[in-house]
């Protein structure tokens, strides 16, 4: 990758991080915190700390992040550690200056249920970007990129819901009742939901074994017209003991209608089986080498 690559490959990093901090901010202070809703995670803590301090939550989450930049200063020192610092300071900011400058618009609706939707799915677009930009918001997050090295099969949505959900049961104490700490979870449910739609989405496919006595046809078709790399693989039937190719297909899952489409007409009587993938790694797919988000 020579310099001009690199340069628009920080360029786009850096642009999904800060916008993706802003994000984060909004939903989080105008939605959530305005409502006292827990966020979950360090800024769940911070949002029961600032309640019986005077102490701005923007800076309370970024004191409390501060052992954690260490811990990850010594385990990772790349660029994911500069990027969580940035949109750390970058959020903690915004979060302060909404709510000091801005306070007639805190929060932004008093309907407890919009606002726990709205803002768990606003604040999980936010960390989704930051995530693909090469960051986090801190917190549970640089805890959940140490797990997810070693377990990788389980999605950092679903690691954020576990290691939030203390949190959530804190708030129901200090935030008045269980009222409260319902909608905190249900907002952490919306958060692991989107995230992980964000996050690993694009990355869901189709797999497709066909077995006709047009194999050629098939293949053909699925080659020129949709760009559909296809495998044949040898198969007998157990009754009749006829050998014949079977065709293996891995495809994004918006060419699904189109793949049908040609498989009636070269032979309507295939015998199709259809399943999802949720990740697939190689050309045209998810790269072996990136990082584990």
């Amino acid at each position: 990758m020579d310099k001009r690559e690199k340069a628009l490959v920080f360029i786009k990093e850096f642009l999904l991080v800060t916008v993706g901090s802003f994000i984060y901010a909004v939903g989080l202070s105008m939605f959530l915190d305005a409502n006292n809703i827990s966020a979950g995670g360090i800024a769940g803590l911070a949002m029961i700390v600032t309640y019986f301090t005077r102490i701005d939550l923007g800076l309370m989450i970024f004191l409390m992040n501060l052992p954690l930049f260490i811990a990850g200063w010594i385990r990772f020192r790349n660029k994911f550690l500069f990027y969580t610092i940035y949109a750390i300071a970058l959020s903690s900011y915004i979060i302060d200056f909404l709510g000091n400058r801005f306070p007639q618009y805190m929060p932004l609706t008093r309907d407890l249920m919009l606002a726990t939707i709205a803002g768990g799915a606003i604040m999980s677009v936010g960390m989704s970007m930051i995530y693909l930009g090469g960051g986090s918001v801190g917190g549970t997050d640089i805890i959940i990129k140490f797990l997810r090295q070693k377990h990788n099969h389980i999605g950092t949505g679903t690691l954020s819901f576990i290691m939030d959900f203390t949190t959530c049961v804190l708030s129901c104490f200090v935030f008045g009742g269980y009222e409260l700490g319902i909608y905190a979870a249900l907002a952490l449910y919306v958060q692991g939901i989107v995230m992980d739609k964000m996050l690993y989405g694009s990355n869901e496919a189709k797999l497709i074994f066909i077995i006709s006595t047009k194999t050629q046809e098939v293949s053909t078709r699925l080659l020129n017209d949709l760009g559909i790399g296809v495998t044949w693989l040898e198969g007998t039937g157990a009754y009749t003991e006829e050998r014949r190719k079977v065709v293996f297909a891995a495809f994004r899952k918006q060419n699904y209608q189109r793949v049908r489409q040609i498989v009636k007409e070269e032979d309507p009587e295939a015998f199709m089986i259809v399943t999802s993938a949720t990740e697939i790694f190689g050309l045209g797919f998810r790269d072996h080498f990136a990082d584990e988000l």
